[in-house]
């Protein structure tokens, strides 16, 4: 095994690690109703962006994030695009440029392009393998035991309005006496990708609250909006809108994140026994 495969392992089994579920009670809010891959989410010097080119931009330039446009802010899917328009017109340049291409004949480039090229090889080997383990039985199995794991307890969805100081978030807290909370959330937070969804955080399973979120909110009766709290983020204040029990989302939904979640665990488990078995003897 050469070095660039143990680096293709290290980062494969980051990501495995970052990968962070939200598959049967998570709710996100869509850019767009982007249903093909060819659908055009934007334009960049006159270019069209499809939906295949943001997939494409995301996993290729940061293996350890999970390709999912419907979960990206506004803001980040414009980062996003930029970055592939500013590559673009690299590539542009890239094509009249003699050096360039004495260097790639000289060699220092081909062989770092050699070496990009054999980490993704070894990366689509990975992923075969261990989408190959997978059957549907073993899909039904895990929906089964999230299901089972959201017997008796509750979600509650959540609004909040962040600040840095406390003086703003006490002019929030008067605000609200005299307009929605939506509006509040939209002037003053500083979250942006919640602020534009009127300070809207979805259903957050009550378990999985933070502290000292969680107990400035325990006793919140559902409309009201909580006494301005400091968490290590800045000031909140928080409102709950609605409480009801965890309800998991039809199979069919969540089939494919499952299926995400099974491979990533099957290529780490194939990752860790390949390594086991590596005899490494470095000379003296």
């Amino acid at each position: 095994m050469n070095k660039n495969t143990v680096r293709l392992g290290k980062m494969v089994i980051a990501f495995a690690m970052a990968w962070n579920g939200g598959m049967i009670g998570g709710h996100g809010y869509a850019m767009a109703d982007v249903t093909t891959d060819w659908h055009v989410l934007a334009t960049a010097d006159g270019r069209q962006i499809t939906r295949a080119d943001v997939l494409r931009e995301i996993e290729t330039s940061n293996p350890q994030a999970q390709a999912d446009i419907e979960r990206l802010s506004r803001d980040e899917l414009r980062a996003v695009i930029t970055d592939i328009a500013v590559r673009k017109r690299l590539l542009d340049g890239a094509q009249e440029n003699t050096l360039l291409h004495k260097r790639v004949q000289r060699g220092d480039l081909r062989h770092r392009i050699e070496a990009y090229r054999d980490r993704l090889i070894a990366q689509a080997q990975l992923e075969t393998i261990a989408a190959e383990q997978i059957t549907d039985a073993d899909i039904q199995k895990r929906y089964k035991t999230l299901e089972d794991d959201m017997k008796g307890k509750e979600e509650w969805r959540i609004r909040h309005i962040l600040a840095q100081d406390e003086k703003t978030i006490k002019k929030a807290r008067k605000a609200l006496s005299k307009r929605p909370f939506e509006e509040v959330a939209q002037e003053f937070s500083t979250d942006k990708p919640t602020a534009e969804q009127g300070g809207d955080l979805g259903f957050v399973p009550v378990d999985q609250l933070k502290e000292p979120f969680a107990k400035a909110i325990a006793r919140l009766a559902v409309g009201k909006p909580s006494k301005p709290f400091k968490t290590d983020l800045g000031w909140h204040i928080a409102k709950i809108e609605k409480k009801q029990p965890m309800q998991p989302a039809p199979l069919e939904a969540v089939r494919a994140r499952i299926r995400q979640q099974l491979e990533i665990e099957a290529g780490r488990a194939h990752l860790k026994k390949i390594t086991e078995g590596i005899e490494i003897k470095l000379r003296k």
